[in-house]
């Protein structure tokens, strides 16, 4: 029953679209490691790439080939597949009998999923479960044979792990923490308890030969000798801080985060704490808890607060003290087990209710520029292109190889720090934007167009770009003289994509010689993004500025049925009151 319902919390989560920004460049990295049957020596995605310095292609591969057969949803799949997975290896790390075991494993996956998203940090996550599940089975064991078995199977998981994730060095961190660990239990010879149990001194030994090798193993990257461990926020570098900085990921949590988006993880921690404190054997009885286990909690303890992406590894390190330390403190009946064991059905509809994912098959829509991207190839626009970072990995994906990036999230693999930081200056500074334009020679601009956001105030106001396309997603200028002059000659007349709304609706208003122009503009929105409640208002705009009335009430209708509480409505149809009452 209990794996039943992790196979249903595995559904559960291959039901969420595919939303993660940095899926779509591991993917296109992946298809040009196949292309060129090597690994690439400059990064094949960008035109201001360098020298490729870490590269994950033991994910990014398989992450092609499942896009290539089975496209978004064979990839869902295989997220629902990575969370049944951390799931089992968990349970099997808790190594305990008792029917809590159960629980504490449902109460890890929905901690974790917001977490649990198609990328290769989620591999990343199933590794640190076997890990923790490997380790287990080497204290358990009591044959020399199935200790050393798995002691050489570290060295073969951390080979895989550095050229599949950068968290490679967090197993390599296991490994030589719990050999330390088995060292401080032989020299303790049993006169510290069940702090440094005799049993887990023998073996002390190859446990740290082993472990040594392993932390080696994880340093041969498929890219270079030495894998990456990240940017410090220790650094001196503005370029380096900023490099950590600017990924979401990396910044600290606050309590404010717990609040409102990850409140289970710090719960977690406090279950923890109590299982150091009140566990119990399997026989139920009252124990010390060991320095393990100790270790485990307290570097728990240090990743909820170092970083925002530490937190789901936080979550996976006390899960399972949590499982050996309080699965007994229910009687293992009957009715408990089977009821208990359904927990993970539980985590299932947690993860539903989940406001950041939407559920669907495909890449979501609301994060990726597809529209744009469509506009891109069916118009043949050509050139180097500028783009919001974010965006990079999927118009890699969806326009490469043909057409490379200028930047996206591979700051510190693929991308010189001072240049990111010059692209993201970009975004609010003129004289920044124009020195990468002339540099680089761009000729074409993707950048962001969500409601409320401001990216690209100095694209938005440059008179020799014109808007060619707009959707609720992304917007698409190209520059007026250049290859695309003819795209440009065709595109928003008066529009811009971070044009405030009121503005529009009093130029709408005042009517006269923008009329026409705001009117093309509406027409053009819509016929973009059909479904677009934005464009939708443009349109209305552009038929009450050229005083088409028929015109007008159809396209007010068609936002009511798009958005029927939006405000616009109401100061939509109070202006056309206006503006058709004689004076």
């Amino acid at each position: 029953m209990f794996l039943a319902s992790l196979f249903a919390f595995g559904i559960v989560i291959s039901q969420r679209m595919l939303g993660d920004f940095d899926l779509p460049w591991h993917i296109a990295l992946g298809r040009a490691v196949v292309a060129l049957r090597a690994i690439p020596e400059v990064d094949p995605l960008a035109y201001t790439g360098q020298h490729v310095r870490f590269i994950e292609p033991l994910t990014e591969v398989p992450l092609y080939a499942l896009w290539q057969v089975g496209g978004a949803l064979a990839l869902q799949i295989a997220g629902g597949v990575l969370a049944f997975g951390i799931g089992y290896f968990l349970w099997r790390a808790s190594r305990s009998p008792g029917p809590f075991v159960y629980v504490g494993v449902a109460f890890a996956l929905a901690a974790t999923n917001s977490w649990l998203v198609v990328r290769p940090a989620t591999v990343s996550f199933l590794l640190i479960a076997l890990q923790l599940a490997l380790i287990e089975v080497h204290r358990s064991a009591r044959s020399r044979k199935v200790q050393r078995s798995v002691l050489a199977g570290w060295l073969g998981l951390q080979l895989f792990w550095a050229s599949a994730h950068g968290f490679a060095f967090i197993g390599a961190g296991l490994c030589l923490s719990y050999a330390a660990y088995r060292a401080c239990c032989w020299l303790a010879r049993g006169r510290l308890g069940a702090l440094l149990p005799v049993a887990d001194g023998v073996e002390a030994l190859p446990t740290a030969i082993a472990a040594g090798l392993s932390a080696l193993a994880s340093m041969l990257n498929a890219g270079g000798v030495i894998a990456r461990t990240g940017p410090s926020r220790f650094s001196g570098d503005p370029a380096a801080r900023f490099e950590l900085e600017r990924i979401t990921e990396n910044v600290l949590p606050s309590v404010d985060f717990y609040l409102r988006h990850e409140p289970l993880a710090p719960l977690l921690l406090l279950v923890a704490l109590a299982a150091l404190l009140f566990g119990r054997d399997d026989e139920g009885k009252r124990a010390l808890p060991s320095a393990f286990d100790i270790g485990l909690v307290a570097l728990g303890s240090i990743g909820l607060v170092w970083m925002v992406r530490a937190v789901p590894l936080a979550v996976l390190l006390v899960t399972p003290v949590i499982g050996r330390r309080l699965g007994s403190i229910l009687a293992p009946t009957t009715v408990t087990r089977w009821a208990l064991a359904t927990a993970p059905c539980l985590a299932g509809g947690f993860a539903l209710l989940n406001p950041s994912m939407n559920l669907g098959v495909g890449f979501d829509p609301t994060h990726f520029p597809e529209r744009a991207c469509e506009y891109i190839v069916k118009h043949d626009v050509r050139g180097h292109m500028f783009n919001f970072s974010p965006f990079g990995g999927y118009l890699a994906m969806t326009l490469g190889p043909e057409r490379k990036t200028f930047m996206d999230g591979r700051v510190n693999t693929a991308h010189d720090p001072q240049l990111a930081l010059r692209a993201d200056q970009a975004y609010t500074s003129e004289a920044a934007f124009r020195g990468l334009v002339d540099e680089f020679d761009m000729q074409y601009a993707v950048m962001s167009a969500r409601e409320g956001e401001s990216f690209g105030i100095p694209l938005a106001r440059a008179g020799d770009w014109a808007l060619v396309h707009f959707d609720d997603v992304a917007a698409v200028y190209v520059r007026k003289q250049g290859p695309n002059a003819g795209l440009a000659e065709r595109g928003y007349r008066v529009f811009r994509h971070l044009m405030d709304m009121g503005e529009v609706l009093n130029l709408a208003s005042q009517g006269g010689s923008t009329a026409a122009l705001l009117q093309h503009d509406g027409r053009l929105a819509v016929a973009q993004d059909p479904g677009s409640a934005r464009a939708a208002f443009l349109l209305a705009c552009g038929e009450l500025a050229a005083r088409d009335t028929p015109a007008f009430l159809s396209a007010l209708q068609r936002l009511s049925v798009l958005a029927p509480a939006h405000p616009a409505i109401g100061l939509l149809g109070a202006r056309f009151r206006q503006l058709s009452t004689p004076p």
